[in-house]
């Protein structure tokens, strides 16, 4: 194997495939079709968690988003309907200090955070 310099660990052509290798089309470029079953039960899932959250006008500041879960700020903790959350489709929910919410929603996280911060 023939190396770039003398006593260096990198061999030639390396970074040829390195390039190469980024350079490929994946799968995730490919236009994706959702269902409208899907988008229904997402639909459900945003206005659910809107009431169980005590409606829209207690949904206060942004909210943040991960790859599966939403954090909420509320105005007042005491409007939360957990068990209307566990009902809701929620993969789970946590309640974190007096006025923040974090929901696991799964990969529909993103749609659900358009949801919950669309006035």
């Amino acid at each position: 194997m023939r190396f770039i310099q003398q006593g260096s660990s990198i061999p030639m052509g390396f970074f040829d495939k390195v390039k190469t290798a980024f350079n490929r089309p994946s799968a995730a470029t490919e236009p994706v079709s959702v269902s409208e079953d899907q988008d229904d039960k997402t639909i459900k899932l945003i206005k659910d968690c809107i009431e169980a959250l005590g409606g829209r006008k207690n949904i206060a500041g942004p909210v943040q988003v991960a790859m599966t879960r939403v954090r909420v700020e509320v105005l007042n903790p005491e409007r939360i309907n957990r068990e209307q959350l566990k009902a809701s489709g929620l993969l789970g929910h946590m309640v974190i200090g007096d006025t923040v919410v974090h929901l696991l929603a799964g990969d529909q996280a993103a749609e659900l955070a358009k949801g919950l911060q669309s006035r």
